[in-house]
């Protein structure tokens, strides 16, 4: 089966923003794609990035993998997280990349189920690496999309999220 990507809009931020956020999401499609390249203005050392659908904060449920060449982690989260985010603390001029896949999201009639992945290197040396399954437990059509930080920082100026709308054919 193939598939088509069209790209539905794109944000690049030319200034410090808490959030992107693809409103009016058309029906039309199959699936839908997003894909971030994103730092923060945080100042800890770690934070994730969290997808958010039709305003809602609440259910969601996750599990994750993350490794680092070194070591390895897994466990659940809550609130849709997506991928680790780099913040101003580590690596100067670097930016993480995580992109999500949502499957058939204009759907009533069953929960969704998205995936996720990033990547970051944190001091140039070290690359992380996190994947993740998540579902939306709601049967709710997706009409918006919202991508923020789990500890409130902010995007900082350059970070850029685009969205896809996927059709099968």
């Amino acid at each position: 089966m193939a598939f088509t990507y069209e790209l539905i809009e794109k944000i690049s931020l030319s200034t410090t923003t808490a959030s992107f956020s693809f409103t009016s999401i058309p029906q039309t499609y199959t699936d839908l794609k997003v894909v971030v390249s994103h730092r923060t203005n945080g100042a800890s050392s770690w934070s994730n990035i969290l997808c958010r659908f039709n305003s809602t904060s609440s259910t969601y449920t996750n599990r994750y993998l993350q490794g680092n060449g070194g070591s390895i982690g897994q466990g659940t989260a809550s609130g849709g997280m997506f991928g680790d985010l780099i913040q101003n603390a580590q690596q100067a001029s670097t930016f993480a990349v995580s992109e999500t896949y949502i499957l058939d999201y204009s759907s009533t009639v069953h929960k969704k189920v998205y995936s996720g992945e990033g990547v970051a290197s944190v001091d140039g040396a070290t690359g992380f690496q996190q994947i993740n399954t998540n579902s939306y437990d709601s049967t709710d059509a997706i009409t918006s999309v919202q991508i923020t930080t789990s500890n409130g920082d902010s995007f900082v100026q350059y970070s850029t999220a685009c969205l896809y709308g996927i059709k099968r054919v």
